[in-house]
Parts: C-alpha cells; structure tokens; sequence
C-alpha cells in the first residue's frame, strides 16, 4: 500500500483563504485549468475519492509524477467507469484544475482516451442530482406504508447541509463572513465550513468548541466530515452522509433498516416498540419507530454517545441528545421530504428542527464502496481513523 503526502501552503491569518480539506477541493485553484500530457502510472480505484497518478515529462523531458483526484467510485461507476477506465502505460490528457500552492496535483475534470474517447468528472458535491423516475415498490407492499426500499435504486440527498425549518430555530450554517461554498464543477472556487457561532441556539461551552473547529478548519486541521475519515455519521447527521452514496432502505414487518452506501453505515429501526429503560450509548443510538398516515416513517432516536456530531460544522451534543425524524414520501415517490426535531438540554438552549430532501438516485443497486480499509490518503485536515482495539459484539 503506498502513501502520498502533498504539502499545501496555508494562510496565517485566521479564516483569511480557503483551507484545506479532504472531500473539500478548496486547495484546488477554480480559477486555472490545465491540460496533462502524459502516461497512467496508476489508477487508484479507492473511496472515498479515487486518483490518478500521472507521469508527465518536465522542460528536460523527464518524467515528473502528477497525483490528481477523482471522483468517488460509487459516482463513477454509475456513470460508466470502472476500475480498468486507465490502466498503467495508457496515454492520455487530464485536464485539472491544479493546486494553488504549485504542487503537482489537481483536481480532475476530463481526461482524452487514447481511442478519442472523453471521461468528465461527475461528482459535484454543490450541483442538485438530477431526479429520477420513483422507485418501483416492493411486490406485495402493504398500501399503507409508505415505498421507502426497492431493489432498483435508492435516495440520492439534495443538500450536504440541514435545510432550515419554515418557521422557529434552526441549525447551525456557515457564518455570513466566510459563506461555505461546495465542490463544484462551474469555476467557483470551494471553501471549506466556518460555522455560525451566533446561532442562539447554541450553549456557551458548544460555542466555545465550535471556535477552536473553526480555526482548525480554517488553518487547515481536522475540517470534519463524518465519511472523509470514515467514522459514524450519528443521528441526525447520518442525514447529510454521501453526496454520491445513496440512502438504502430494507423495510420488514418488524424493523426498517437504512443504509448509506459510503462506509457502509447502517442504521436500525425497531418497529412499534417502546424505547428500553436504559440503552447503552452508542454512534446511532436507539430508535424505533412506527407508519403513520400512510406516507410517513417516523423515527424517535436516543441513547446517542457524545464522539459524534450533529452535523458538518462540528456542532456537538450530549449523550441526552433525543431525535425525532419524520420521513414522508410525496410526489407519488419522486420526493422523501425528512424534518428533524432536536432537543438537548446539555448542548442546546431551545429545541430546535432543520429538514433535509431525498429524490429517487440514479437506478443502480447497492455498491460496495468499503471505507476505512480503502481510505489510503490522508492529509492533515481529515481526524484519524476510528480503530478498536477490541470488539465490542
């Protein structure tokens, strides 16, 4: 397994450039595209992004190693790529938007086959997926719950951020300062989460924390995102999971079982049952959860240990953290509408609710796409991978 470390020039003052991030492309310079000659040295088939290591000769015609990042594998492969795209020796020419700091590495746009055939990044994080015909239920589903699994497709998520609530507080979002701008393919330079710390619903000590998040995103260190160092999205932030990785639902009498494809991260609701007198704490806690009106599953979580976050700009919480989701599926299925509420006494002033929209992804079954035995580079701002050192089962 081999190990590549690139070094990027960050700002010393606070906030002041966009910062490093794994999952962020704000180290990429959106403002610049270049186009590589050059022959794979390999293609890096890997979550959570893949990467092409390129040999492109210098002014003294020596080779010189590009180390460029692609997309997912999970995004790629719906579109057509496959672990064999590139292989070694190939000729080719990668277009990049290249680091700021002169590196030789980019971020990937398009590459020209040797056949003539063209291959685009389709990953883009801040882009809208594109919406689907509705899932074609399950034979035999009963007609009052609502069509949350097939066996076709899953739930492709419109926002890596909680949507606010129509009305009351909301979640935290990025401050008005230093607006959060997502990977994207349309030129407009990425910058990674600065959060709002004058969200009133936020305790003096989560305010506190949240600072020093801050500067450490901004310098460059430990910009969290749950997936990019492949730990527990917790509830609710299992919600804002995977851009390119869809929401899988296996729905049976007695329990419904969500899945995120990036991981895989998994989660269990425990039908028509009441909460036990004290669950143990974990990652995703308890739920359970019942139908209701025939579009509606509702889910009441608690039980939630405090080493997760309730969503990307490191907002934390309590162990007495309680979550209700609601998710309604509308528009004959062209749509899964969730609202959350949150209540947490220990981190939070007030209760508070946010939303987040599924459409139905693009119609593929549910991939394999391994995290933590695959996340092979690392850069400074990405926590280190959660390890036992026993089992807990």
């Amino acid at each position: 397994m081999k190990f590549a470390t690139l070094t990027l020039a960050c700002s010393a003052a606070l906030y002041a450039f966009p910062a490093v991030a794994h999952h962020s492309f704000a180290m990429f310079d959106a403002n610049k595209t270049i186009t590589l000659q050059g022959t794979v040295k390999e293609f890096e088939w890997t979550n959570p992004h893949s990467w092409i290591l390129l040999n492109v000769a210098n002014a003294r015609g020596q080779p010189e190693q590009w180390t460029i990042e692609a997309g997912a594998p999970a995004g790629l492969v719906r579109q057509g790529w496959g672990p064999k795209t590139l292989t070694p020796g190939m000729k080719v020419a990668a277009t990049i938007h290249p680091l700021k700091d002169g590196t030789h590495g980019g971020q990937f746009l398009t590459v020209s086959l040797p056949d003539g055939a063209q291959r685009a990044l389709v990953f883009a994080q801040g882009a809208l997926p594109a919406i689907y015909p509705a899932l074609p239920a399950p034979a035999g589903k009963p007609a009052n719950i609502p069509a949350l699994a097939s066996a076709q497709g899953g739930w492709a998520k419109v926002a890596d951020d909680f949507q606010p609530p129509l009305s009351g507080p909301g979640p935290v979002s990025f401050d008005k300062a230093h607006p959060y701008i997502p990977n994207n393919l349309s030129g407009t330079q990425a910058m990674v989460r600065i959060a709002d710390l004058s969200n009133p619903i936020l305790k003096p000590w989560a305010v506190a924390r949240m600072r020093k998040a801050n500067e450490d995103a901004a310098a460059g260190r430990e910009a969290f995102e749950a997936r990019a160092s492949c730990r527990p999205g917790g509830v609710p932030g299992f919600l804002l999971m995977g851009r390119v990785n869809p929401l899988y639902f296996i729905q049976t009498p007695k329990e419904v079982i969500m899945m995120n494809e990036g991981g895989p991260e998994i989660r269990r609701i425990y039908l028509n049952v009441p909460h036990t007198a004290n669950p143990k704490p974990s990652a995703y806690g308890e739920s359970v959860g019942h139908y209701e009106g025939g579009d509606t599953l509702v889910v009441d979580t608690v039980g939630l240990s405090d080493d997760t976050f309730v969503d990307n700009y490191r907002t934390p919480h309590t162990t007495a953290l309680h979550v209700v989701e609601r998710f309604r599926w509308a528009e004959g299925g062209k749509t899964l509408d969730v609202s959350i509420s949150i209540d947490d006494p220990g981190a939070f002033n007030m209760a508070w609710s946010g939303r987040q929209t599924y459409h139905p992804s693009l119609p593929k079954p549910f991939l394999e796409t391994i995290c933590a035995e695959n996340n092979r580079r690392i850069d400074a701002s990405v926590s280190a991978i959660p390890r036992a050192e026993n089992p807990d089962f």
